[in-house]
């Protein structure tokens, strides 16, 4: 069975999504739950520095499937390119 490209860019964009909320999520417990300074405050079991690494650990993913999804339209996106220049 062989998988398109739009089904690739479907799962790829549900993957990115899900990363971006996961990225949100932390980030607002990072802020606002455990901030700064919180000592040995915990959230789910956690304290700042193993929320911090999970953050890091979804944001090197985020990055690395952003990649890849550039890689996937890199020829639309010259196209798009050589179209504005000759504008």
């Amino acid at each position: 069975m062989k998988v398109s490209k739009s089904d690739i860019n479907f799962y790829l964009d549900i993957v990115l999504f899900i990363a971006l909320m996961g990225l949100i999520a932390t980030g607002v417990i990072l802020h606002l739950v455990l901030p700064h300074g919180s000592g040995q405050l915990t959230f789910l079991g956690l304290r700042r520095h193993g929320w911090g690494d999970i953050h890091f650990w979804i944001a090197l993913l985020f990055t690395t499937l952003i990649l890849v999804h550039l890689v996937l339209h890199w020829n639309w996106i010259k196209a798009k390119l050589v179209k504005k220049s000759s504008v």
